[in-house]
């Protein structure tokens, strides 16, 4: 609560030039890094814990596996939590076997009503961001399931009329092969011709490692209607002039630094990123 003014001073100049800003609302689960026996458990679909912290989720404290955490029981409860962090704004996850996983009804009836509620607050002005093709925290389907789940759960979201859907293209660098006994965990395919065409209300937005030459093909084609640089905009200061100005976008993301080190400036890999000379 107590960063609510701060980022409100930020949206009032954002609202006066006559432009909306959009926060994620996000639910940690099984990667959220929390002190067992704390105040609050770290709630997740199942009790499975996530491989790999060494390998991908170097922003959390410890190169250990994570530990088990506490099953939610009843989701419904974080659909609340959900609906009240918006009015501050203004398979291998969950084995759910009851109405919250099993079909692909059935899982995708979370972040459904999870809409549901932000759309009770907010209106049409509600996004949705998703990764299909996963990879990432452990998180992966195979091929057929995936597009049977995401399809079901994008043409049931879009009759919420939502402002915008983000398509999350799978990145391989952020699916490491964690043992030999498998591959990776996602499941690479094209968003854009498997999802797009299910929406008739949301525009349709593309994130994860666009080219500026390819953004401007994407809009340029109609086969969607913005496209995100995601960290790009992090690690370059001067990102817009760059891409008018034909520039490279070049300067690496210091992971390390991401989340903030305890004893070190939080401005280092943040807001220290360097411009180029025009």
């Amino acid at each position: 609560m107590e960063q609510v003014p701060g980022w409100r001073k930020i949206t009032n100049v954002v609202h006066l030039a006559g432009s909306k800003m959009y926060c994620q609302l996000w639910h940690a689960g099984r990667l959220t890094s929390g002190k067992p026996g704390g105040p609050q458990p770290n709630y997740e679909p199942s009790a499975i814990p996530a491989r790999g912290r060494s390998l991908c989720f170097n922003f959390l404290p410890s190169t250990s596996e994570f530990g088990t955490r506490k099953e939610i029981l009843d989701p419904s409860a974080i659909v609340t939590q959900f609906k009240h962090a918006a009015k501050n704004a203004n398979t291998r996850s969950g084995r759910f076997s009851d109405k919250w996983g099993g079909s692909s009804e059935n899982r995708a009836r979370f972040g459904l009503e999870v809409l549901k509620s932000l759309v009770e607050v907010f209106g049409s002005n509600v996004s949705l961001k998703i990764s299909p093709g996963g990879g990432f925290h452990d998180m992966g389907m195979p091929l057929q399931e995936t597009i049977d789940t995401f399809s079901y759960f994008i043409s049931e979201a879009d009759k919420l009329r939502l402002s915008y859907i983000t398509l999350f293209r799978y990145i391989p660098r952020l699916d490491p092969i964690i043992d030999e006994s498998r591959k990776e965990r996602g499941t690479s395919h094209e968003l854009l011709s498997t999802y797009a065409k299910l929406t008739t209300n949301a525009k349709i937005f593309i994130v994860g490692g666009v080219t500026p030459e390819e953004a401007e093909m994407l809009v340029r084609t109609n086969q969607v209607h913005g496209v995100f640089f995601e960290t790009s905009w992090l690690t370059h200061p001067d990102l817009a002039k760059r891409i008018r100005h034909g520039k490279s976008i070049n300067n690496m993301l210091a992971v390390p630094h991401l989340y903030g080190d305890v004893d070190v400036d939080p401005r280092i890999g943040y807001t220290d990123y360097s411009a180029v000379t025009y």
